[in-house]
């Protein structure tokens, strides 16, 4: 049974312990009230500037570069991957060569499965195809 639940109903705080739980950062959020303390202007205007700060190229830059100072300066190694972004890679997939350049998908793939075979070449993928299907000959 599904229960449906009003989240007009469900408080500020309930819904901010939520988003926690999901993994989100909740210390630092932005209220339209943070705008129209200082300017005259509708909650409407004042969510477009949050959000045009917010989505800044700056703003965003700045926030991942700020993650990575503080994750070095804790000690946390940054993930290395196979291939670097814009780079072709090759894999097999169902018996055939898949040709892909490495993206954020790429990565989020690797992170599900770490053991997949990359090529980096098609032809080191054919090569290596050919020998999988000559051990089955066997």
């Amino acid at each position: 049974m599904k229960v449906e639940i009003d989240l007009k109903e469900v408080s500020s705080e309930d819904l901010r312990q939520e988003l926690e739980l999901r993994g989100t950062y909740t210390e630092n959020l932005w209220h339209v009230d943070d705008v129209m303390k200082k300017y005259d202007c509708t909650s409407e205007e004042a969510l477009n500037v949050l959000d045009s700060v917010m989505q800044s190229e700056w703003m965003v830059e700045t926030i991942f570069d700020m993650i990575d100072e503080q994750a070095e300066a804790k000690g946390i190694k940054e993930k290395t991957y196979p291939f670097n972004e814009g780079e072709d890679y090759w894999t097999i997939e169902g018996g055939v060569v898949v040709h892909s350049y490495w993206d954020w998908v790429s990565e989020d793939m690797h992170d599900e499965n770490p053991n997949t075979k990359y090529f980096s070449s098609r032809e080191e993928a054919l090569d290596f195809l050919k020998m999988i299907k000559n051990l089955h000959n066997f």
